[in-house]
């Protein structure tokens, strides 16, 4: 099956909220040309506004994108690191992962790129947490989409 076009997957979206491009242009602080652009499939938005269109529309992120997930968002409580599509890594996804998070946490901590910090202030070990479980997510969505990408037949069910 091919993977659904996110121009139809927003559009869909928006029907069945009941939303015009001028309520996305508004709650989104989008341009309406940048919008248009999205809708008739000329351009694909950003990964940060691809998150901001599936906030407002109450819509899974990997579902605008095109993937075969169901459209409902999850709630925060469902995205704790380990549920969020973790049925779909393998053992050895999990370990490379984890292998990764540790080399960046590790060159983070040691400062050899610099010390870790925001807006020229070092991040307190609370934000260093919660940065490691924002890149873990990440790192975990890659994984899934990079599977598919790169191996689209291999990792159909």
């Amino acid at each position: 099956m091919e993977k659904a076009l996110l121009k139809d997957r927003l559009k869909e979206a928006m029907i069945l909220r009941n939303l015009k491009q001028v309520d996305l242009v508004e709650r989104g602080n989008f341009d309406k040309g940048q919008l248009s652009s999205w809708l008739s499939g000329k351009y694909k938005p950003r990964q940060i506004n691809i998150d901001k269109l599936a906030e407002i529309l109450n819509i899974d992120e990997a579902w605008l994108m095109g993937y075969d997930v169901p459209m409902k968002r999850k709630s925060d409580e469902e995205k704790v690191v380990g549920k969020t599509q973790s049925t779909e890594l393998t053992t050895k996804d999990t370990r490379d992962i984890k292998k990764d998070l540790d080399r960046i946490i590790e060159q983070l901590t040691s400062q050899e790129y610099g010390p870790a910090a925001y807006d020229g202030e070092e991040l307190s070990p609370e934000a260093a947490e919660l940065f490691r479980d924002e890149l873990e997510i990440a790192l975990r969505r890659l994984k899934l989409i990079n599977k598919e990408k790169y191996n689209p037949h291999k990792n159909k069910k």
